[in-house]
């Protein structure tokens, strides 16, 4: 199996993780209040999509080298995003008295379907590409 698939893999997760950056609570996008939340949990959880942004930076450096062993990271970050805008988009944290502006949903909801198919990819990569000890997959 060639570099081509783990870099198709690295550039779809780089895409979830652009559009989660997009939504920063001090950005255009995200325009809903969370005063209420206390400032522990406020920062905790974006301590945890910062955490989890960078931990996808990494993760898709490593599939663009051609690191099988990224793979099932890949697999693992976007599983949480999915979970994240689950939560969002069901209402259950983070809540908001605000409603969720028009774009906010729209690119919640195209970022879930995103990170399924990061998922899907990455569990086809998994399965199908040869394995080695150093997680490194040969070029063809």
């Amino acid at each position: 199996m060639s570099h081509t698939s783990f870099r198709r893999l690295a550039l779809l997760l780089l895409l979830v993780t652009g559009l989660l950056v997009s939504l920063a609570p001090w950005g255009p996008i995200e325009t809903r209040s969370f005063a209420h939340l206390s400032p522990a949990v406020y920062w905790g959880f974006n301590g945890f999509l910062t955490a989890l942004g960078l931990a996808s930076l990494a993760t898709a450096s490593r599939l663009w080298q051609g690191r099988r062993v990224a793979v099932p990271a890949a697999i693992g970050l976007a599983v949480l995003y999915v979970l994240v805008y689950l939560l969002d988009l069901l209402g259950v944290f983070p809540t908001s008295p605000d409603a969720m502006p028009p774009l906010l949903l729209a690119i919640e909801v195209v970022d879930t379907v995103l990170a399924v198919a990061v998922v899907v990819y990455g569990y086809s990569l998994w399965r199908t590409s040869p394995s080695s000890s150093t997680g490194a997959v040969r070029a063809e």
